[in-house]
């Protein structure tokens, strides 16, 4: 059983300026991920530890449920299946793009905290 995690937002995800838009994190089984980051400092930490590609990288703020439904559900490369929230952080916390999905549809108001 998974532990209870708190989304806030705005929230982060990291974008790319060439074709497949996100950073991408390949996670220890072989899955790929897109990292959702919850703070700024996490954000920076990522961008200073991941992204050192001639690519260009930077922080794109998600303020809503419905905003980051909207990337999830139209905008991923097709090999990503995951979130990852923090992957640099203390406890990264892995979940299915679906189930992710599914949390967020049911709180399409505006709101500025998911639980799951």
């Amino acid at each position: 059983m998974t532990s209870p995690f708190e989304l806030s937002f705005p929230c982060f995800i990291v974008r790319r300026d060439d074709e497949s838009r996100f950073a991408v994190v390949q996670l220890p089984d072989g899955r790929h991920a897109i990292a959702i980051l919850t703070d700024p400092r996490l954000v920076q930490m990522f961008l200073f530890e991941r992204c050192f590609d001639r690519i260009h990288h930077r922080p794109l703020p998600i303020n809503t449920p419905a905003g980051l439904a909207r990337i999830l559900s139209r905008h991923l490369p097709p090999e990503v299946t995951h979130v990852v929230f923090n992957p640099n952080g203390i406890q990264p916390r892995i979940e299915s793009v679906a189930a992710l999905l599914s949390v967020l549809q049911r709180h399409r108001v505006a709101i500025d905290v998911v639980d799951f």
